[in-house]
């Protein structure tokens, strides 16, 4: 059911990013600007579970939903740069087999970031960005009568582009996250894991919208007082 949901959502967020009508400029010079909305997200983890000095290496993919939200600084013909907080529920797992005895259910709950931003428009209405920041997932693993929850950091890069329709914004983005290992002393266990993660979703803008409220006020008014 989740799959299902997920797929429509990507799938219609593309359609109507790149074949809607024709957008609103960006919204040019408006200061500290706040956006949020929601993703799908498609995920592929890769790693790798030590366990008496024996390696399995693992990849599996992930679905997920989420929220972001964040403060830009939008400015036009030069760099814009801001702040943005996001956190995505998760489903996925893989089976890890690192004994000759015992295997393992290995799964990532939970995902959330804290990243900065800085791009330039390429258009009026595209605008490309890179991101880097501090990443957290919480992730769970089982044995047939045993399960172990941890919450483990990590840093995260990625690279995104957005496109105006003037009360928000569609985008698509690409995130890598390096985890690095997690000790579970009491199996024997060492998880060391990095993902992958594609989204697609919406923003809208919150507050004053300088290019709607001003510019376009300001063109109307002009063109009635010449009427």
């Amino acid at each position: 059911m989740m799959r299902a949901l997920c797929k429509q959502f990507w799938v219609a967020g593309l359609m109507a990013a790149w074949f809607s009508a024709p957008a609103l400029a960006q919204n040019y010079d408006a200061a500290h600007q706040v956006r949020s909305g929601i993703f799908g997200q498609w995920g592929l983890i890769r790693g790798d579970g030590v366990r008496a000095g024996l390696t399995d290496d693992f990849t599996f993919s992930s679905l997920g939903v989420g929220f972001t939200s964040g403060i830009e600084y939008v400015r036009k013909h030069s760099w814009s740069y801001g702040i943005e907080v996001d956190g995505a529920v998760l489903s996925g797992e893989e089976t890890i087999a690192p004994g000759e005895t015992s295997t393992f259910r290995y799964r990532q709950n939970l995902s959330a970031s804290l990243r900065v931003r800085a791009g330039r428009h390429v258009r009026p209405e595209l605008y490309w960005y890179g991101t880097l920041g501090l990443a957290m997932v919480g992730a769970e693993m089982k044995t047939a009568t045993e399960k172990f929850t941890y919450v483990n950091g990590g840093v995260v890069l990625g690279t995104g582009l957005e496109r105006d329709f003037g009360p928000g914004l569609f985008f698509a983005e690409y995130l890598y996250t390096r985890y690095g290992h997690k000790d579970f002393e009491r199996p024997g266990l060492e998880i060391d894991s990095a993902s992958h993660m594609f989204r697609v979703g919406v923003k809208y803008k919150l507050g004053h919208d300088h290019y709607a409220d001003d510019v376009v006020e300001r063109i109307g008014e002009r063109l009635r007082r010449e009427r």
